[in-house]
C-alpha cells in the first residue's frame, strides 16, 4: 500500500488511515498429512482448489489442526 505526500499529511496530522479491508478467504485443513506428503504439497492442492480468481482481492487465512 503506497500514499502520497498529501495523506501522509492528514495521517500525522489525525492519525487516522482510510483503508478498504478486504473480505477473507479461509482455508482449513484437518487431519495428518500422509508419508510423502508435505507442506508445499498441501499449498499446491489448496491453491489448485481455489483457482485464481478465487482469492483475488481477498486475505487468505489458512486454518486447521493440519496447519
Amino acid at each position: 500500500m503506497g500514499i502520497g505526500p498529501t495523506e501522509y499529511a492528514a495521517v500525522l496530522a489525525t492519525g487516522k488511515i482510510w483503508l478498504k479491508v478486504p473480505p477473507t478467504l479461509r482455508l482449513t485443513a484437518d487431519g495428518r498429512l500422509g508419508k510423502g506428503v508435505y507442506a508445499k504439497d498441501l499449498v499446491l492442492r489448496l491453491l489448485g482448489e481455489v483457482k485464481v480468481t478465487g482469492a483475488t482481492y481477498k486475505a487468505v487465512e489458512f486454518d486447521g489442526g493440519t496447519i
